[in-house]
């Protein structure tokens, strides 16, 4: 089975915020401001 890395997602504003997804689904948002968090 082929690993697949994350892939994040941004916007372009200038504080940004970006999804990160694994396997099609997003499992993290991060924020410039408050750091990571995991999507349950």
């Amino acid at each position: 089975m082929k690993r697949r890395k994350p892939i994040e997602l941004w916007d372009s504003e200038k504080d940004e915020h970006g999804v990160e997804f694994r396997n099609g689904q997003p499992v993290a948002v991060i924020c410039s401001k408050l750091g990571r968090g995991e999507i349950a």
